[in-house]
């Protein structure tokens, strides 16, 4: 009877391991320029003074530094190319950075502040470890400012999804972490 159980139980492994895998792969009308750094050694600038630093900022083509108590900043662009409202989560490929200060600027020139992090209050999930909701209007084109400060490694690059698509994904996963451990905890 064993045997059998520890068959059922590999199988579900590999359907979960295969769905994980496969991902969600909705494709957004949205597009995402590219990402630029500016290193700020003397942890000085603030959300209202880094756009005015926009050409000190660099394409980065390697998306990891190793920088100790250095805030790295970011700037990247969002269009939403479609005729509707686009709802969507932003979230940090390295999820303990810190302190992450994330500014969005919209074509109209209103702006919003995230303040997000592994070391800050969280008032409601979104913000919490790195992720963020945006909505993008339609034909509206985004101003994304990012700055992260942790130790060690820092990721620089975000990943874009749809509301309900980062959801789905993030069942997956917690699903697939319960089996895998699951299936640990017993053997």
């Amino acid at each position: 009877v064993r045997a059998g159980s520890d068959a059922y139980m590999i199988k579900i492994f590999a359907l979960l391991f295969s769905l994980y895998t496969l991902g969600f792969s909705a494709i957004l009308p949205v597009t995402k320029g590219e990402t630029s750094i500016y290193i700020d050694t003397q942890n000085q600038e603030t959300l209202d003074t880094i756009v005015s630093k926009k050409e000190s900022f660099t394409i980065e083509k390697n998306s990891k530094r190793r920088i100790l108590d250095k805030a790295i900043w970011t700037h990247f662009t969002l269009s939403n190319n479609s005729s509707k409202n686009q709802s969507l989560i932003l979230s940090s490929t390295f999820r303990l950075v810190r302190y992450i200060d994330v500014l969005v600027i919209h074509q109209d020139a209103t702006r919003e502040t995230h303040l997000i992090g592994s070391n800050r209050e969280h008032k409601f999930i979104h913000s919490n470890l790195g992720r963020y909701p945006l909505t993008l209007r339609p034909n509206e084109h985004v101003d994304i400012y990012t700055r992260h400060i942790t130790q060690g490694v820092v990721g620089v690059n975000w990943n874009i999804n749809e509301t309900g698509e980062y959801y789905a994904k993030k069942s997956i996963e917690d699903i697939f972490k319960g089996v895998a451990f699951g299936i640990v905890f017993i053997f």
